[in-house]
Order: structure tokens, then sequence, then C-alpha cells
């Protein structure tokens, strides 16, 4: 399929690529909505007062401040870190939601090239089994984490669910560029 359109000629095998390319994105929605739900069951919040302090928050950070809330339960934290780093270690979340993707020759590519001191590129492969087998991992870790923090799936959704219960802004157009006089 290369990096032309998506067409309805798939193969089975590039379709299953495809779909386990949106359970990765499911899959790490959730594993983020399960660390947003453990920070608001360590702090003793609401559900809102949880959305309102780690919506502007970046993973990375939220992971440190939940890593740091836990060190008191030190079995816990060992558990809940030692989980956290094989998902974060073996997801390359990046890469595969940042990069050009390319699927073709029974597998999915992934380039995420950066310019940060010169110009270089990660890639991830995976063909339909590895990703499968990625997908699995991460859900089998995403349910080990709850477990250890003791949260039920539906302890997890409270925080998206206030997201579902707000307004939602209206869609604008983006400014044109202002002009100053030269």
């Amino acid at each position: 399929m290369g990096n032309q359109a998506i067409d309805s000629n798939l193969s089975n095998e590039e379709q299953g690529l495809i779909s386990f390319l949106g359970l990765f994105v499911m899959s790490w929605s959730l594993f983020e909505q399960t660390v947003d739900r453990a920070i608001m069951h360590q702090l003793d919040i609401t559900a809102k007062q949880a959305a309102i302090v780690v919506c502007g928050i970046g993973f990375e950070r939220k992971v440190s401040i939940l890593r740091s809330l836990l060190r008191e339960n030190e079995a816990a934290h060992k558990t809940v870190s030692e989980i956290i780093a094989r998902i974060m270690n073996n997801a390359s979340r990046n890469v595969l939601l940042h990069a050009t993707i390319s699927i073709g020759n029974s597998q999915v590519d992934f380039h995420k090239m950066d310019c940060k001191t010169a110009l270089t590129c990660k890639c991830v492969n995976h063909t339909l089994q590895s990703f499968a087998d990625l997908v699995t991992g991460i859900s089998d870790d995403i349910a080990k984490l709850r477990e250890t923090l003791g949260l039920t799936e539906d302890q997890v959704q409270e925080v998206a669910n206030i997201g579902r219960s707000l307004p939602i802004k209206p869609k604008t157009s983006p400014s044109p560029p202002s002009r100053k006089a030269a």
C-alpha cells in the first residue's frame, strides 16, 4: 500500500494491520485514563477535580506524579512502576502515533523523523502477529495495572465521562495571520 491513499483493495492482512493500529490507539487511551483515575484515587478527589488537575498535564508528568503519590506504598509503587515502564517501553507510542506509516510486504512500518541536532529517523516495524502481540500485551498490562491500583473499569471511565458531560465548544475557523505594517 505504501503511502498512497487508503483504498478498498486492501488485503486481509493490511486491513488487520490497520485494525490493530486502531486497537493500539484505544489501548493507549485506556492506559492514560487509568493513570488519570489512579491520580484521582490517590488524591481522594472527585472526577471533575481530577479532570481539572490532569487535563493540561503531559503524560510523562502524570506518570511521575502517580509514582510520587504511590511512594508511601512501596509494594504498589514498585509493581505500578514496572508495569508502566513495560507499557511505555514496548509501545513506542510517539513513533506509532507521530510517524509516517506505510503498509506493505506483510508489515506496517512507522518512520518518525526528528531534527534536534541532525535529521534522524526512528523506525518501528510490525507484522500482523507482532502488532497483535503488542496490543494484547498492553491490554493485559493495563488490566494488571488496574488490579494493582484496586480500580474497576467503571472507575477508570469516571474521569473520561466528565469530558462527555461538558458542553462542546463550537468549532472555529483558524484566524488568518495578522499583517503588521512594515
